[in-house]
């Protein structure tokens, strides 16, 4: 088999970091030549591994035609992970917009005319998610939901219509007369080092108020997190199968999570609480107190809004978020994509203890 570039955007971010150290640690499988990266802010190696394979940088967004187009020369593959992120009361629908629907076209667009044979895109769990309880959701029992049913609308919905323009494209021409071979894998929320979401949030929380918090959230949901370790492999894994049998997976989509047990946010929250030497406290938020206060948080927002945006986190999403049981399987990855996680759920949770105990919550 003939080497191959592959190209990561968002290369610098949460999740492209440990994708970019997994394609360094399978690269000889892989058969990579080279790694480039495209970011808005210049990549530099965060998790300390030892590079196999040289690193081309390229600094620019996604609708800077130039840019990606340098990006894309000579280019086999490429891993869209770049996305703009938004769940707050009033997200910045035209970012949304601009970044992940626009962005995702130009760069599939660029793609085909620099003859890119494989696309990979992170969509999100935002896509699948409503407000009703899923035991076990698959790729079958779980389709992409109206925007009026997703938890997370204009997130989830901007990340929907990106899927869409990446599927649509599969079996694409692209600018050597070859086939354009696309596929989109769906994350579970994520936990790990770089996290920047919401357990360094309440860790941020309990920083700022002496050390401990109160809980909040059902006690008995069954929210589903996976390590980024293990979903950075599932790109990985995706990747191979991609190359070797587009036959059998191009033009679709995979759920991607990991064995970490499913149970209250709360749970899992207090691990990385205790690692860092806080806890919370013998009290508990109520829930209805939490569904009344986003309630008014919400009406205040609207009200302020013709002279003042308030970009609060606690929305009626977001606690919904911690109140409904919700999580899927990985099977059609094992099946098909020959995933399975390659850490277990002790050293993920380890991995992640020595990252939250050392980040500064200041």
């Amino acid at each position: 088999m003939d080497t191959i570039s592959v190209l990561v955007t968002g290369g610098n971010g949460f999740l492209g970091q440990h994708i970019i150290k997994h394609l360094h640690l399978a690269a000889d499988d892989l058969h990579l030549s080279e790694i480039k990266v495209l970011d808005l802010v210049p990549y530099t190696n965060k998790l300390a591994y030892k590079p196999t394979r040289p690193v081309k940088l390229y600094q620019g967004n996604l609708l800077d035609e130039e840019t990606v187009h340098k990006a894309c020369t000579g280019v086999q593959a490429v891993l869209h992970i770049a996305s703009y992120i938004d769940t707050k009361l009033f997200p910045d629908t035209t970012k949304l917009t601009q970044v992940n629907v626009k962005g995702t076209q130009c760069l599939v667009d660029i793609s085909k005319e620099e003859g890119v044979s494989y696309f990979i895109y992170c969509s999100s769990v935002t896509c699948v998610q409503g407000y009703d309880e899923v035991l076990g959701g698959t790729e079958n029992t779980l389709p992409f939901l109206p925007h009026d049913k997703l938890m997370f609308r204009q997130y989830g919905s901007s990340k929907q219509k990106a899927t869409s323009i990446v599927l649509n494209s599969n079996g694409d021409k692209s600018g050597n007369g070859n086939q354009m071979w696309t596929m989109a894998l769906i994350p579970t929320t994520m936990y790990g080092e770089l996290d920047h979401g919401c357990f360094t949030l309440s860790l941020r929380m309990a920083y700022k108020s002496n050390g401990s918090i109160p809980k909040s959230g059902s006690a008995t949901s069954l929210c589903q997190f996976g390590y980024v370790g293990n979903i950075a492999w599932g790109f990985i894994c995706g990747l191979k199968t991609l190359i070797s049998q587009p036959d059998q997976v191009a033009g679709q989509h995979f759920l991607l999570c990991d064995d970490t047990p499913n149970g209250p946010l709360s749970r899992l929250q207090q691990e990385f609480l205790e690692c860092c030497g806080m806890k919370y406290t013998c009290h508990k938020i109520p829930d209805l107190a939490l569904y009344f206060l986003a309630i008014i948080v919400t009406i205040l927002g609207y009200i302020l809004y013709p002279v003042y945006r308030l970009d609060s986190d606690l929305t009626f999403p977001g606690v919904s978020f911690t109140q409904r049981s919700f999580y899927f399987t990985y099977q059609k990855a094992k099946n098909i994509l020959s995933y399975t996680p390659l850490y277990s759920v002790e050293k993920s949770l380890t991995a992640a203890k020595q990252y939250y105990s050392t980040m500064d919550l200041s």
